[in-house]
């Protein structure tokens, strides 16, 4: 994703917005609340 928007093809703004999106996914990353307990 950072190379498409360093090629212009995406907006900064669709870029943050899709990071957004990739951050509440479940499952793409492990939750550190559930780790600690």
């Amino acid at each position: 994703m950072e190379q498409r928007l360093a090629r212009g093809e995406i907006t900064v703004e669709e870029y943050v917005h899709l990071r957004a999106q990739i951050e509440v996914l479940p499952g793409r990353r492990p939750d550190h609340r559930t780790v600690e307990t």
